[in-house]
Protein backbone atom coordinates (compact mmCIF):
# COMPACT_ATOMS: atom_id res chain seq x y z
CA UNK A 1 0.00 0.00 0.00
CA UNK A 2 1.64 3.07 -0.87
CA UNK A 3 1.42 6.58 1.80
CA UNK A 4 -1.23 8.01 0.25
CA UNK A 5 -3.42 5.12 0.99
CA UNK A 6 -2.40 4.71 4.76
CA UNK A 7 -2.90 8.58 4.88
CA UNK A 8 -6.61 8.28 3.43
CA UNK A 9 -7.55 5.55 5.59
CA UNK A 10 -5.99 6.31 9.18
CA UNK A 11 -6.81 10.17 8.91
CA UNK A 12 -10.87 9.15 8.71
CA UNK A 13 -10.36 6.65 11.17
CA UNK A 14 -8.76 8.77 14.06
CA UNK A 15 -11.31 11.96 13.02
CA UNK A 16 -13.89 9.43 13.79
CA UNK A 17 -12.21 7.94 16.77
CA UNK A 18 -11.74 11.39 17.84
CA UNK A 19 -15.72 12.46 17.45
CA UNK A 20 -16.56 9.27 18.83
CA UNK A 21 -14.26 10.25 22.26
CA UNK A 22 -15.69 13.79 22.19
CA UNK A 23 -19.31 12.38 21.98
CA UNK A 24 -18.92 10.07 24.57
CA UNK A 25 -16.93 12.86 27.13
CA UNK A 26 -19.79 15.16 26.42
CA UNK A 27 -22.37 12.06 27.43
CA UNK A 28 -20.84 11.46 30.54
CA UNK A 29 -20.65 14.44 31.52
CA UNK A 30 -23.94 15.45 31.17
CA UNK A 31 -25.14 12.14 33.41
CA UNK A 32 -22.84 13.20 35.74
CA UNK A 33 -24.56 16.72 35.90
CA UNK A 34 -27.59 15.16 35.71
CA UNK A 35 -26.97 13.00 38.52
CA UNK A 36 -25.55 15.52 40.74
CA UNK A 37 -27.90 17.94 40.41
CA UNK A 38 -31.14 16.16 40.06
CA UNK A 39 -34.31 17.92 39.61
CA UNK A 40 -32.30 20.87 39.40
CA UNK A 41 -30.85 20.16 36.08
CA UNK A 42 -34.62 20.04 34.20
CA UNK A 43 -35.25 23.02 36.12
CA UNK A 44 -31.98 24.80 34.70
CA UNK A 45 -32.82 23.34 30.81
CA UNK A 46 -36.27 24.92 30.98
CA UNK A 47 -35.18 28.14 32.62
CA UNK A 48 -32.09 28.32 29.98
CA UNK A 49 -33.56 27.29 27.04
CA UNK A 50 -31.53 24.63 26.05
CA UNK A 51 -29.19 21.59 27.40
CA UNK A 52 -25.75 23.17 26.36
CA UNK A 53 -27.01 26.56 27.91
CA UNK A 54 -28.02 24.92 31.51
CA UNK A 55 -24.55 22.58 31.64
CA UNK A 56 -22.87 25.80 31.08
CA UNK A 57 -24.74 27.43 34.06
CA UNK A 58 -24.21 24.24 36.64
CA UNK A 59 -20.57 23.85 35.79
CA UNK A 60 -20.61 27.81 36.28
CA UNK A 61 -22.07 26.83 39.85
CA UNK A 62 -19.99 23.65 40.57
CA UNK A 63 -16.79 25.72 39.92
CA UNK A 64 -18.04 28.68 42.55
CA UNK A 65 -18.93 25.93 45.19
CA UNK A 66 -15.29 24.66 44.65
CA UNK A 67 -14.09 27.88 45.07
CA UNK A 68 -15.37 28.05 48.62
CA UNK A 69 -13.83 27.28 51.47
CA UNK A 70 -16.49 25.11 53.30
CA UNK A 71 -15.57 23.75 56.61
CA UNK A 72 -17.23 22.02 59.17
CA UNK A 73 -18.26 23.20 62.48
CA UNK A 74 -16.91 22.07 66.20
CA UNK A 75 -19.11 19.80 67.49
CA UNK A 76 -19.72 22.37 70.45
CA UNK A 77 -20.37 25.31 67.77
CA UNK A 78 -23.07 22.44 66.56
CA UNK A 79 -24.40 22.15 69.85
CA UNK A 80 -25.24 26.08 70.21
CA UNK A 81 -26.71 26.40 66.82
CA UNK A 82 -28.53 23.19 67.49
CA UNK A 83 -29.68 24.96 71.28
CA UNK A 84 -30.23 28.80 69.33
CA UNK A 85 -32.19 27.18 66.88
CA UNK A 86 -34.65 25.75 69.19
CA UNK A 87 -35.02 28.76 71.46
CA UNK A 88 -36.04 30.94 67.97
CA UNK A 89 -38.29 28.27 67.39
CA UNK A 90 -40.28 28.46 70.67
CA UNK A 91 -39.92 32.72 70.47
CA UNK A 92 -42.35 32.22 66.78
CA UNK A 93 -45.44 31.57 68.27
CA UNK A 94 -45.28 34.75 70.75
CA UNK A 95 -43.31 36.96 68.66
CA UNK A 96 -43.22 35.67 64.71
CA UNK A 97 -41.61 38.42 63.34
CA UNK A 98 -38.79 38.69 66.01
CA UNK A 99 -38.28 34.89 65.52
CA UNK A 100 -38.07 35.89 61.63
CA UNK A 101 -35.02 38.12 62.26
CA UNK A 102 -33.54 36.00 64.90
CA UNK A 103 -33.65 32.99 62.47
CA UNK A 104 -32.39 35.32 59.84
CA UNK A 105 -29.38 36.58 61.87
CA UNK A 106 -28.54 32.54 63.15
CA UNK A 107 -28.51 31.38 59.80
CA UNK A 108 -26.17 34.25 58.16
CA UNK A 109 -23.81 33.36 61.35
CA UNK A 110 -23.75 29.87 60.90
CA UNK A 111 -23.23 30.15 56.93
CA UNK A 112 -20.75 33.10 57.96
CA UNK A 113 -18.94 30.22 60.28
CA UNK A 114 -18.84 26.90 57.58
CA UNK A 115 -16.90 29.53 55.14
CA UNK A 116 -20.15 30.46 52.79
CA UNK A 117 -20.30 33.98 51.88
CA UNK A 118 -22.67 36.39 53.81
CA UNK A 119 -22.34 39.46 51.73
CA UNK A 120 -25.22 40.92 50.84
CA UNK A 121 -27.50 39.43 53.01
CA UNK A 122 -30.26 41.56 55.52
CA UNK A 123 -28.20 40.51 58.83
Amino acid sequence: MSTATLVAIIVPCAVVLIAVGVALWFMARRRRLQRDFGPEYEQAVRETGGRMAAERELRSREQRHDDLRIRELASEAGRQYAEAWTRVQEHFVDQPGGAVAQADELVTRLMRDRGYPTEGTTS
